[in-house]
């Protein structure tokens, strides 16, 4: 090699150790925080939550116990606890303000123990808890491939497990809508919210000819392209629209196959825009703007004041979207309408500082461009702050988490 050729070769070296030191003081820089004007979409549970931007980033924060986030267990941004096991070596921790997960997103779920997320180009990827993702036979692969323990693996780096998905919900269960309108899902099937009562080991498939799809706890909601809105699965208050109710919320005794499985899915309503579905109550927007409820009468909200309805009761008009969000003082049905009014019926608007009156929808807030509710509520107003309200997390019982605020909220409050 001649005098000109090292000459080259150092300085194609020093550009190169140049460039290094760049993105190594980069690293180190803080990373640009959340802006929430650019939140279009809020998903989570009462811990934690994953927030997608206009631009398809995605974010994440609050507790990260099994990787949900998408964050393996070591990583320096969280914020950590005690050890839970001698045998882990990682111990989990929150993130108390958002960071950054991944790019390209368009929609984001938390399941049990489990977190989701669809890409734009229709890619689902997954993390988490293996009993909540084990279904997807190439998380099966991956968990081949840990021995290290024999009761628990978590998967924390995301798993692409299927593509040319159109659309991804979870609660207890996953579901996966492609785009050719056939509907997968994935779950221990206890209520029968899979369309029927066999036991799985892959995704399975539910129905074709879907154009929708809609969650709620251990239950499954989808409309067919004959326009009307099918479900299946738990039915405690008369929340599923079909079946007999069984009445007994919280119990230690073995329910049978045909006292607590709803199947095959049937029809119950048409000319649905969207359906929410929380503990016992079911919520069912119309195309005309129109809002029903059945199941249990949360907070009195029923017409008629039975105490629960197996047929959709109307409940409100000039509905744009609706949610129902746990407070400090309780629960409460929150509605935005086509004027940008966000209002709310329940008691646990007491702890938003609203005044109430019995039997009357109360004002929470004007001029509202969107609200999420996870069941915490997120309200995005027009001038691009966000606000958030929901009730302190639970301490541990092993204690090794004690703080009441652990990134639930995204360090977003209601003043």
């Amino acid at each position: 090699m001649n005098t000109n050729q090292l000459r080259h070769l150092a300085g194609v070296l020093c550009l190169a150790l140049v460039a290094a030191l760049l993105v190594s003081a980069c690293n180190l820089l803080p990373s640009k925080p959340l802006d929430p004007a650019s939140v279009v979409s809020i998903s989570g549970d009462n811990m934690r939550a994953f927030m997608i931007t206009d631009s398809g980033e995605l974010w994440a924060t609050g507790l990260n116990d099994y990787g949900q986030l998408g964050l393996g267990l070591e990583d320096k941004r969280l914020v950590k606890a005690g050890k839970v096991d001698p045998r882990y070596e990682h111990n989990f921790g929150y993130l108390a303000a958002p960071i950054k997960i991944s790019t390209n997103v368009k929609q984001a779920a938390i399941a049990t123990n489990a977190g989701a997320y669809l890409t734009t180009n229709g890619e689902l990827w997954v993390m988490g808890h293996e009993n909540g993702i084990k279904y997807f036979p190439e998380v099966q692969r991956k968990l081949r491939n840990h021995t290290k323990y024999s009761y628990r693996v978590d998967v924390v780096r995301p798993v692409k497990v299927m593509d040319g998905v159109k659309k991804a919900v979870a609660d207890r269960h996953i579901l996966m809508l492609k785009e050719n309108g056939d509907l997968f899902g994935i779950g221990e099937n206890y209520w029968a919210e899979l369309g029927g009562q066999q036991m799985i080991d892959t995704p399975l498939l539910i129905d074709q000819g879907v154009t929708d799809v809609f969650i709620g706890n251990g239950i499954t909601f989808y409309v067919k392209d004959d326009g009307q809105l099918y479900s299946c699965g738990r039915n405690v208050w008369g929340e599923l629209g079909f079946g007999v109710p069984i009445k007994i919320e919280y119990s230690l005794v073995e329910l049978s196959q045909a006292e607590r499985m709803n199947f095959p899915p049937q029809p119950i309503a048409t000319d649905v825009q969207s359906v929410y579905s929380s503990d016992f109550v079911t919520l069912i927007l119309k195309t005309d703007g129109k809002l029903y409820m059945l199941g249990k009468n949360l907070e009195n909200a029923y017409p008629d004041g039975s105490e629960y309805s197996t047929t959709p009761q109307l409940i409100a008009e000039d509905v744009r979207k609706m949610g129902i969000s746990n407070l400090d003082s309780g629960k409460a049905i929150i509605v935005l309408n086509n004027d940008d009014k966000l209002i709310g019926w329940g008691s646990g608007l007491a702890s938003l500082g609203v005044e109430l009156s019995a039997g009357q929808w109360a004002e929470i807030m004007l001029d509202v461009k969107d609200f999420w509710t996870t069941p915490n509520l997120f309200v995005l107003s027009r001038d691009g702050r966000m606000r958030a309200a929901g009730p302190a997390a639970a301490p541990f019982q092993s204690g090794l988490i004690k703080e009441s605020n652990i990134g639930q909220l995204a360090g977003w409050t209601w003043d």
